[in-house]
C-alpha cells in the first residue's frame, strides 16, 4: 500500500468522523465535539477542517453544525487523479518528442 502524507491521513480521519456519524447532510450535520477522539492536534484538526471547508468538502451550517459533501470529494478525488496521471504521462511524453527530434534524420530515411 502506497504511504499516505499526513494530510491525506488527517482528511481520511476526520471524514472518517462524518461517515461514521453518518452527516451527510444538513440534518444530519453533527456538532465540533464528536471529533475529540480522533488521534489528532485540534490544531491539527482545525487546519484539515479550514482546508475541507475551502474545498467545499465539509459544509457548515447556520447552527454551527457541520456536514459532508460527498460530491464534492468525489470532485476532488478526481481532480487528484488526473494531476497524477499528468504527472505520470508528461515524462513520457517529452521523452518521446526529445527522441524523435534527435532521431529525426534516421526516421526520415525510413521514408527515402
Amino acid at each position: 500500500m502506497a504511504k499516505k502524507t499526513v494530510q491525506q491521513s488527517a482528511g481520511r480521519l476526520v471524514i472518517e468522523v462524518f461517515r461514521f456519524h453518518r452527516a451527510n447532510d444538513q440534518q444530519h450535520a453533527i456538532t465540533i465535539d464528536k471529533f475529540k477522539d480522533v488521534p489528532l492536534s485540534s490544531d491539527m484538526i482545525g487546519y484539515t477542517f479550514g482546508n475541507l471547508i475551502q474545498e467545499g468538502v465539509i459544509v457548515k451550517t447556520n447552527d454551527n453544525r457541520y456536514y459532508f459533501d460527498q460530491d464534492a470529494w468525489k470532485n476532488i478525488e478526481r481532480k487528484v487523479n488526473r494531476v497524477y496521471w499528468f504527472m505520470l504521462i508528461t515524462p513520457f511524453v517529452f521523452l518521446a518528442l526529445f527522441l524523435l527530434i534527435t532521431k529525426w534524420q534516421s526516421i526520415v530515411s525510413w521514408f527515402n
